[in-house]
Protein backbone atom coordinates (compact mmCIF):
# COMPACT_ATOMS: atom_id res chain seq x y z
CA UNK A 1 0.00 0.00 0.00
CA UNK A 2 1.67 3.45 -0.67
CA UNK A 3 0.58 7.30 0.33
CA UNK A 4 -1.82 8.66 -1.86
CA UNK A 5 0.39 12.28 -1.58
CA UNK A 6 3.98 11.28 -1.78
CA UNK A 7 3.80 7.59 -3.07
CA UNK A 8 5.74 6.18 0.17
CA UNK A 9 5.40 2.41 1.07
CA UNK A 10 2.77 2.44 3.89
CA UNK A 11 2.30 -0.61 6.65
CA UNK A 12 -1.14 -1.70 7.55
CA UNK A 13 -0.91 -0.20 10.77
CA UNK A 14 0.23 2.97 9.47
CA UNK A 15 -2.55 5.81 10.34
CA UNK A 16 -0.73 8.45 8.97
CA UNK A 17 2.35 8.39 6.35
CA UNK A 18 5.64 9.32 7.52
CA UNK A 19 7.01 10.96 5.03
CA UNK A 20 4.79 13.53 4.60
CA UNK A 21 1.83 13.50 7.04
CA UNK A 22 -0.84 12.58 5.68
CA UNK A 23 -3.40 10.69 7.16
CA UNK A 24 -4.84 7.29 5.86
CA UNK A 25 -7.79 6.56 4.95
CA UNK A 26 -9.90 3.73 6.21
CA UNK A 27 -11.36 3.24 2.68
CA UNK A 28 -7.71 2.22 1.28
CA UNK A 29 -6.59 0.35 4.44
CA UNK A 30 -9.78 -1.90 4.34
CA UNK A 31 -9.04 -2.46 0.77
CA UNK A 32 -5.15 -3.44 0.58
CA UNK A 33 -6.21 -5.81 3.48
CA UNK A 34 -8.69 -7.31 1.36
CA UNK A 35 -6.16 -8.08 -1.46
CA UNK A 36 -3.39 -9.24 1.09
CA UNK A 37 -5.36 -11.70 2.84
CA UNK A 38 -6.07 -14.52 1.18
CA UNK A 39 -8.99 -16.80 1.88
CA UNK A 40 -9.03 -18.67 4.87
CA UNK A 41 -8.94 -22.69 3.69
CA UNK A 42 -11.76 -23.50 5.99
CA UNK A 43 -13.86 -23.37 2.85
CA UNK A 44 -12.19 -25.81 1.17
CA UNK A 45 -11.74 -27.87 3.86
CA UNK A 46 -15.07 -28.17 4.18
CA UNK A 47 -15.81 -28.95 0.14
CA UNK A 48 -13.61 -31.57 0.63
CA UNK A 49 -15.41 -33.25 3.56
CA UNK A 50 -18.55 -32.63 2.21
CA UNK A 51 -17.73 -34.84 -0.71
CA UNK A 52 -17.90 -38.26 0.87
CA UNK A 53 -21.21 -37.29 2.55
CA UNK A 54 -22.42 -36.56 -0.97
CA UNK A 55 -20.98 -39.98 -1.85
CA UNK A 56 -22.59 -41.63 1.34
CA UNK A 57 -25.72 -40.11 0.67
CA UNK A 58 -26.01 -41.42 -2.88
CA UNK A 59 -25.35 -44.89 -2.00
CA UNK A 60 -27.94 -44.61 0.72
CA UNK A 61 -30.29 -43.50 -1.95
CA UNK A 62 -29.70 -46.14 -4.88
CA UNK A 63 -30.01 -48.48 -1.57
CA UNK A 64 -33.37 -47.46 -0.53
CA UNK A 65 -34.22 -47.37 -4.27
CA UNK A 66 -33.05 -51.23 -5.00
CA UNK A 67 -35.51 -51.94 -1.57
CA UNK A 68 -38.19 -50.14 -2.69
CA UNK A 69 -38.24 -51.26 -6.23
CA UNK A 70 -37.96 -54.94 -4.51
CA UNK A 71 -41.17 -54.26 -2.95
CA UNK A 72 -43.16 -53.16 -5.80
CA UNK A 73 -41.72 -56.03 -8.02
CA UNK A 74 -43.26 -58.23 -5.28
CA UNK A 75 -46.45 -56.61 -4.77
CA UNK A 76 -46.69 -56.81 -8.22
CA UNK A 77 -46.05 -60.53 -8.94
CA UNK A 78 -48.26 -61.35 -6.49
CA UNK A 79 -50.95 -59.79 -8.70
CA UNK A 80 -49.60 -61.17 -11.66
CA UNK A 81 -50.03 -64.71 -10.07
CA UNK A 82 -54.19 -63.57 -9.51
CA UNK A 83 -54.82 -62.69 -12.73
CA UNK A 84 -53.49 -66.04 -13.93
CA UNK A 85 -55.28 -68.17 -11.43
CA UNK A 86 -58.59 -66.32 -12.86
CA UNK A 87 -57.41 -66.61 -17.07
CA UNK A 88 -54.11 -67.98 -17.30
CA UNK A 89 -54.59 -68.69 -20.84
CA UNK A 90 -56.01 -65.13 -21.50
CA UNK A 91 -53.35 -63.57 -19.09
CA UNK A 92 -50.53 -65.67 -21.08
CA UNK A 93 -51.54 -64.05 -24.52
CA UNK A 94 -52.06 -60.70 -23.04
CA UNK A 95 -48.73 -60.65 -21.69
CA UNK A 96 -47.08 -57.11 -21.15
CA UNK A 97 -43.26 -55.87 -22.03
CA UNK A 98 -42.20 -56.56 -18.54
CA UNK A 99 -43.67 -59.90 -17.99
CA UNK A 100 -40.31 -61.28 -18.65
CA UNK A 101 -39.43 -60.57 -14.91
CA UNK A 102 -42.46 -62.39 -13.73
CA UNK A 103 -41.03 -65.06 -16.25
CA UNK A 104 -37.87 -65.16 -14.98
CA UNK A 105 -39.05 -65.62 -11.19
CA UNK A 106 -41.52 -68.22 -12.09
CA UNK A 107 -38.51 -70.38 -13.63
CA UNK A 108 -36.95 -70.02 -10.62
CA UNK A 109 -39.04 -70.73 -8.20
CA UNK A 110 -40.33 -73.64 -10.26
CA UNK A 111 -35.96 -74.70 -9.87
CA UNK A 112 -35.93 -73.79 -6.57
CA UNK A 113 -39.09 -75.63 -5.11
CA UNK A 114 -38.33 -79.10 -7.69
CA UNK A 115 -34.68 -78.43 -5.82
CA UNK A 116 -35.97 -78.51 -2.36
CA UNK A 117 -39.05 -81.21 -2.69
CA UNK A 118 -36.90 -83.80 -4.45
CA UNK A 119 -34.34 -83.46 -1.62
CA UNK A 120 -37.43 -84.56 0.89
CA UNK A 121 -38.98 -86.88 -1.51
CA UNK A 122 -35.43 -88.94 -1.85
CA UNK A 123 -34.93 -88.91 1.94
CA UNK A 124 -37.99 -89.86 2.54
CA UNK A 125 -38.60 -92.29 0.47
CA UNK A 126 -35.41 -94.18 1.92
CA UNK A 127 -36.46 -93.66 5.45
CA UNK A 128 -33.87 -95.38 7.80
CA UNK A 129 -31.83 -96.13 4.97
CA UNK A 130 -30.99 -92.45 4.17
CA UNK A 131 -28.56 -91.75 6.47
CA UNK A 132 -26.71 -94.96 5.84
CA UNK A 133 -26.35 -94.04 2.16
CA UNK A 134 -25.41 -90.71 2.87
CA UNK A 135 -27.64 -88.44 1.50
CA UNK A 136 -26.74 -84.64 2.40
CA UNK A 137 -28.61 -81.60 1.19
CA UNK A 138 -25.93 -80.41 -1.02
CA UNK A 139 -25.99 -83.74 -2.75
CA UNK A 140 -28.75 -83.45 -4.25
CA UNK A 141 -30.76 -79.87 -4.50
CA UNK A 142 -27.84 -78.12 -6.26
CA UNK A 143 -28.23 -80.52 -9.43
CA UNK A 144 -31.92 -80.57 -9.71
CA UNK A 145 -31.98 -76.78 -9.41
CA UNK A 146 -29.41 -76.11 -12.28
CA UNK A 147 -31.40 -78.84 -14.49
CA UNK A 148 -34.35 -77.11 -13.95
CA UNK A 149 -32.72 -73.67 -14.64
CA UNK A 150 -31.64 -75.22 -17.61
CA UNK A 151 -34.52 -76.73 -18.82
CA UNK A 152 -36.76 -73.80 -18.53
CA UNK A 153 -34.53 -71.41 -19.94
CA UNK A 154 -33.35 -73.82 -23.05
CA UNK A 155 -36.97 -74.76 -23.73
CA UNK A 156 -37.82 -70.90 -24.32
CA UNK A 157 -34.80 -70.31 -26.68
CA UNK A 158 -35.51 -73.65 -28.72
CA UNK A 159 -39.41 -72.07 -28.68
CA UNK A 160 -37.32 -68.14 -29.26
CA UNK A 161 -35.67 -70.00 -32.37
CA UNK A 162 -38.71 -72.05 -33.92
CA UNK A 163 -40.80 -68.89 -33.78
CA UNK A 164 -37.77 -66.95 -35.26
CA UNK A 165 -35.94 -69.50 -38.17
CA UNK A 166 -39.70 -71.89 -39.04
CA UNK A 167 -42.44 -69.30 -38.67
CA UNK A 168 -40.73 -66.01 -38.87
CA UNK A 169 -42.14 -64.40 -36.51
CA UNK A 170 -40.66 -60.78 -35.61
CA UNK A 171 -40.53 -61.46 -31.23
CA UNK A 172 -37.69 -60.93 -28.84
CA UNK A 173 -36.03 -63.43 -26.73
CA UNK A 174 -37.36 -61.20 -23.72
CA UNK A 175 -40.93 -61.28 -25.45
CA UNK A 176 -40.74 -65.68 -25.25
CA UNK A 177 -39.84 -65.63 -21.59
CA UNK A 178 -42.69 -63.18 -21.13
CA UNK A 179 -45.20 -65.66 -22.68
CA UNK A 180 -44.31 -68.64 -21.87
CA UNK A 181 -42.98 -68.09 -17.98
CA UNK A 182 -46.82 -66.51 -17.73
CA UNK A 183 -48.21 -70.14 -18.84
CA UNK A 184 -46.22 -71.65 -16.53
CA UNK A 185 -47.72 -69.74 -13.41
CA UNK A 186 -50.12 -73.11 -12.29
CA UNK A 187 -46.46 -75.16 -12.90
CA UNK A 188 -45.02 -72.38 -10.68
CA UNK A 189 -47.89 -73.39 -7.60
CA UNK A 190 -47.86 -76.77 -8.70
CA UNK A 191 -44.01 -76.63 -7.81
CA UNK A 192 -44.80 -75.09 -4.54
CA UNK A 193 -47.60 -78.07 -3.65
CA UNK A 194 -44.45 -80.45 -4.72
CA UNK A 195 -42.01 -79.00 -2.12
CA UNK A 196 -44.89 -78.80 0.83
CA UNK A 197 -46.35 -82.47 0.35
CA UNK A 198 -42.90 -83.93 -0.15
CA UNK A 199 -41.92 -82.50 3.66
CA UNK A 200 -44.81 -84.19 4.44
CA UNK A 201 -43.56 -87.43 2.80
CA UNK A 202 -47.10 -88.02 0.97
CA UNK A 203 -44.70 -89.94 -1.77
CA UNK A 204 -47.77 -91.01 -4.35
CA UNK A 205 -49.24 -87.64 -4.28
CA UNK A 206 -45.51 -85.95 -4.99
CA UNK A 207 -45.51 -88.32 -8.29
CA UNK A 208 -49.16 -87.29 -9.16
CA UNK A 209 -48.31 -83.50 -9.25
CA UNK A 210 -44.33 -83.72 -10.37
CA UNK A 211 -46.59 -85.75 -13.88
CA UNK A 212 -49.16 -82.96 -13.87
CA UNK A 213 -46.13 -79.83 -13.74
CA UNK A 214 -44.59 -81.93 -16.10
CA UNK A 215 -47.98 -81.59 -17.98
CA UNK A 216 -48.50 -77.95 -17.44
CA UNK A 217 -44.85 -77.04 -19.07
CA UNK A 218 -45.98 -78.90 -22.54
CA UNK A 219 -48.88 -77.45 -22.43
CA UNK A 220 -47.54 -74.20 -21.95
CA UNK A 221 -44.67 -74.76 -24.95
CA UNK A 222 -47.79 -75.64 -27.58
CA UNK A 223 -49.70 -72.67 -26.58
CA UNK A 224 -46.11 -70.16 -26.42
CA UNK A 225 -46.01 -71.35 -30.15
CA UNK A 226 -49.31 -71.57 -31.51
CA UNK A 227 -50.18 -67.81 -29.56
CA UNK A 228 -47.66 -66.80 -32.40
CA UNK A 229 -49.26 -68.23 -35.36
CA UNK A 230 -50.88 -65.05 -36.71
CA UNK A 231 -48.46 -63.31 -37.44
CA UNK A 232 -46.03 -65.98 -38.64
CA UNK A 233 -44.79 -65.93 -42.16
CA UNK A 234 -43.52 -68.93 -42.68
CA UNK A 235 -44.96 -71.40 -45.08
CA UNK A 236 -44.37 -74.49 -42.83
CA UNK A 237 -47.64 -75.92 -41.13
CA UNK A 238 -48.15 -75.22 -37.27
CA UNK A 239 -47.75 -78.95 -36.16
CA UNK A 240 -44.30 -79.58 -37.86
CA UNK A 241 -43.35 -76.48 -35.84
CA UNK A 242 -44.07 -78.46 -32.82
CA UNK A 243 -42.87 -81.64 -33.64
CA UNK A 244 -39.21 -79.97 -34.73
CA UNK A 245 -39.60 -77.75 -30.97
CA UNK A 246 -39.94 -80.96 -29.08
CA UNK A 247 -37.53 -82.93 -31.07
CA UNK A 248 -34.67 -80.20 -30.24
CA UNK A 249 -36.08 -80.13 -27.04
CA UNK A 250 -35.73 -84.14 -26.12
CA UNK A 251 -32.37 -84.33 -27.16
CA UNK A 252 -31.53 -81.87 -25.01
CA UNK A 253 -33.08 -83.43 -22.35
CA UNK A 254 -31.68 -86.60 -23.57
CA UNK A 255 -28.04 -85.40 -23.23
CA UNK A 256 -28.36 -83.65 -20.06
CA UNK A 257 -30.90 -85.55 -17.74
CA UNK A 258 -28.33 -88.77 -17.93
CA UNK A 259 -25.50 -86.59 -16.68
CA UNK A 260 -27.78 -85.05 -14.27
CA UNK A 261 -28.95 -88.79 -12.78
CA UNK A 262 -25.40 -90.12 -13.13
CA UNK A 263 -24.20 -86.96 -11.15
CA UNK A 264 -26.72 -87.57 -8.47
CA UNK A 265 -26.32 -91.40 -7.94
CA UNK A 266 -22.55 -91.22 -7.59
CA UNK A 267 -23.54 -88.06 -5.26
CA UNK A 268 -25.78 -90.45 -2.83
CA UNK A 269 -23.74 -93.86 -3.56
CA UNK A 270 -20.35 -92.94 -2.70
CA UNK A 271 -19.35 -96.56 -3.19
CA UNK A 272 -20.57 -97.01 -6.72
CA UNK A 273 -22.06 -99.56 -8.95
Amino acid sequence: MKCENCGRELSLSDKVCMECGNPVLKDETAAATADVVESPPVQQQGNESALPVEVEADEGKSSNEYVEKTVEISKNYWGFILENLKAPTKRGFENTSKDFIFGYINIFLISLFLGLGMFFQIRGSLGPFGSMVGIGFWNVFPSVLLFTLAAFVVGAAVIFGALKLISKVNVSFHDIVGRFGTLITLCTLLAAAYFIISILGVTMLTGFILLLLIAGAQIAVILTLNSYQESAQGTLDPIYTIFITYAVYFIYLGLTAQMILETVISNLIPFGF
